[in-house]
């Protein structure tokens, strides 16, 4: 367990932030907007099948040599998040049943879903990387472990912290985005959805390189934007909407 800083109490609550907070933001979006529970089914779907684009992407930027985490690879790999997740979430929500109960209240529920399983999944991922810190280091090589000691060496409650909270505005902005080019027949919309979502994920990648202060202001400006430009093109695009049932 030597470099290893997070203790057992430490991640079960960090765990618990990551797996409780979505589950209650879903519950509140069901009992406030009245949204349909299974569009959150649906939006975690929708992730996970994206998600395995990313996955393959990630294998081929590794299996040509692409050093994780450098300028090329941050290009790549956010990139592929754009195209998967976006291209998956348009082709999703122009479904007969999304349709069927197309407006904001559908995309809010929708986007809890997705960002909901994308905590589950980097909770999981956290658990079995401090697992095989703790009982299978011998089988990884030096500098692997040493990037996997780092890994789980940070604050997991802010992490956690930062992801069911960031989680749900940054996926909302692009849901904003692909739900209005379904709805108004603007497909360009779900082109920029795509645009966006490559350009913050390259910027999240490499923001770390300019340090905390940075890092930490702009995580704080990308929070505070992204809800302004919600609410403004909710406003513009959603407001004669009538509430779901």
């Amino acid at each position: 367990m030597d470099g290893l800083a997070t203790s057992p109490a430490g991640f079960a609550v960090a765990a618990a932030v990551w797996l409780c907070v979505p589950l209650l933001l879903v519950v509140l979006a069901r009992v406030r907007l009245g949204a349909h529970l299974l569009v959150s089914v649906v939006g975690a779907v929708t992730f996970v099948l994206a998600w395995c684009g990313s996955v393959v992407t990630a294998g081929v930027l590794g299996a040509t040599g692409i050093e994780s985490g450098g300028w090329l690879w941050a290009l790549g790999i956010s990139c592929s998040a754009g195209i998967c997740e976006e291209t998956m979430r348009y082709l999703v929500f122009r479904t007969s049943y999304m349709r069927a109960r197309e407006g904001w209240n559908t995309t809010v529920m929708h986007t809890l879903g997705h960002s909901g399983i994308e905590s589950v999944i980097e909770c999981l991922t956290m658990a079995f990387t401090l697992a095989l810190v703790v009982y299978a280091a011998a089988m990884v090589p030096a500098a692997e472990l040493e990037h996997v000691r780092e890994m789980t060496s940070g604050d997991l409650l802010f992490t956690a912290g930062l992801r069911v909270v960031m989680g749900p505005v940054i996926h909302g902005l692009f849901a904003t985005f692909v739900a209005a080019a379904v709805a108004k027949g603007r497909p360009q919309l779900w082109l920029a959805a795509i645009g966006l979502h490559a350009g913050h994920d390259v910027i999240a990648h490499r923001i770390g390189t300019l340090g905390e202060t940075v890092t930490y202001a702009w995580l704080a400006a990308s929070l505070v934007g992204y809800t302004a430009v919600i609410l403004w093109l909710r406003k513009r695009w959603f407001a004669t909407e009538s509430a779901t049932d």
